[in-house]
């Protein structure tokens, strides 16, 4: 319930006694709507929705909506829920219904790859990234099933931040930091069991070819007065299959999903340039399915402020190498999980007490206040006595005869592509 002042008031029928509990509020409320999982509550003036989940235990509320004046331009005033669809009624008495825009192009693709006794498989998610302990959890799943090792499954993450949140950004606001339990373990999850499932069913009999490109649709954002800092690479491998001729492929760039077109794509969820480059490549080749992999773009954004044209130039290039000459890859596959300790050198408690000032003077500043919150984790480490003196960084490295793909367990710079 909401009473007059914009605060919420909560009942719960199965705690016995009949009595009114105030919960945690995000300001003054002016209207809110339920699920049966998610509480929703519309702010005043600036038209923000937050949500949170009370059986969850604490309340947590989470910006879910604003009027951003680009896809939300409407001043709503009440909300109300029903079905799976929210709805919303103006200040001049219209009524709404909420719609997610989205391209419809996140998907999860699937390489199962077979050759003598070995089998490996080569997952691409449109996600921004995952934490180890879930892709732990798909990779159990996987195993039980076909009994393959941990090392012959292959996830990699295209890197989109058009996506739904998937991991818990430490430091970054609470938004970014409570992935959706419903989206990750349901969506997420069994769409890639599904993928895995239909790839290992697909197999047939075909022969492998690698061929490498360049492109330039990125440029190094930590180095910008040094454009060769970067890895212009796109290789590309092409799956032909000898019963019919027909192919597929696999290709990989190094460069940052992040830049979209300014208004309502800057909104709108889309696996970005890869979802592009995928489309373009399986229309001019008239192949059914292609995989896009991310490559070392930790420092790499695109040159271009466009999803359609850092597309299109990825693409071209795709069918470019394709149209060549190609080394046939033959021999066995091996694959190899590793850990590499990085020594670290943190900074002193006092030089991080300094630089947590520095930016607890800017208020309103994201970033200000990413580093505030990560200057606390390192000060309270240093309470704990638990600062590390090293970082693992988990390497993977799946061989198919001739052919290396490697694996890198963080957001790798350009260097490593050279490498």
């Amino acid at each position: 319930a909401l009473d007059v002042s914009g605060s919420i008031w909560m009942i719960d029928p199965e705690g016995g006694k009949m009595s009114w509990s105030k919960i945690t509020s995000p300001g003054a409320i002016i209207s809110i709507a339920g699920t049966g999982r998610k509480l929703y509550a519309l702010a005043g003036d600036d038209g923000v929705m937050f949500q949170c989940e009370p059986s969850a235990g604490e309340i947590k509320w989470l910006k879910a909506a604003y009027r951003n004046n680009s896809t939300i331009t409407e001043d709503i005033r009440m909300i109300a829920m029903a079905g799976d669809g929210i709805y919303g009624i103006s200040s001049k008495g219209y009524l709404y219904s909420g719609d997610h825009r989205s391209e419809g192009n996140l998907t999860v693709r699937t390489m199962a790859i077979s050759s003598g006794s070995g089998t490996v498989l080569i997952i691409s998610a449109d996600i921004c990234g995952l934490n180890d302990s879930y892709t732990g959890l798909v990779k159990r799943a996987i195993t039980e099933k076909y009994g393959l090792p941990s090392g012959a499954i292959f996830i990699n993450s295209t890197h989109t931040h058009f996506a739904p949140v998937s991991q818990n950004w430490l430091t970054w606001q609470e938004a970014n930091q409570r992935p959706d339990s419903t989206y990750l373990y349901s969506t997420i999850r069994n769409a890639m069991l599904r993928s895995v499932d239909e790839a290992l069913d697909c197999r047939k009999p075909a022969m492998l070819f690698f061929g490498r490109g360049n492109t330039d649709i990125g440029y190094n954002r930590s180095l910008a007065a040094h454009p060769e800092l970067y890895d212009s690479s796109v290789d590309v491998l092409k799956v032909r299959y000898t019963d019919t001729g027909r192919e597929s492929f696999l290709f990989l760039a190094s460069c940052h999903p992040v830049f979209s077109t300014a208004g309502k794509l800057h909104y709108t969820i889309s696996a970005n340039y890869p979802g592009v480059a995928r489309k373009l490549v399986e229309e001019r080749t008239g192949t059914v399915n292609s995989i896009f992999i991310q490559g070392t773009a930790g420092d790499i954004n695109p040159r271009d402020n466009g999803e359609y044209i850092t597309g299109e130039k990825l693409a071209n290039e795709v069918v470019a190498v394709a149209g060549k000459p190609m080394t046939e890859i033959e021999g066995e596959i091996s694959i190899f999980l590793d850990t590499i300790n990085v020594a670290v050198e943190p900074w002193g408690k006092s030089e991080i007490l300094r630089f947590r000032e520095e930016n607890q003077a800017k208020p309103g500043d994201i970033y200000a206040e990413k580093n505030v919150k990560w200057s606390d984790i390192m000060l309270d480490h240093y309470e704990k006595g638990t600062m590390a003196s090293s970082l693992p960084v988990y390497v993977h490295t799946v061989n198919i005869g001739n052919w290396k793909l490697v694996g890198f367990s963080r957001e790798t710079t350009t260097e490593y592509g050279f490498g």
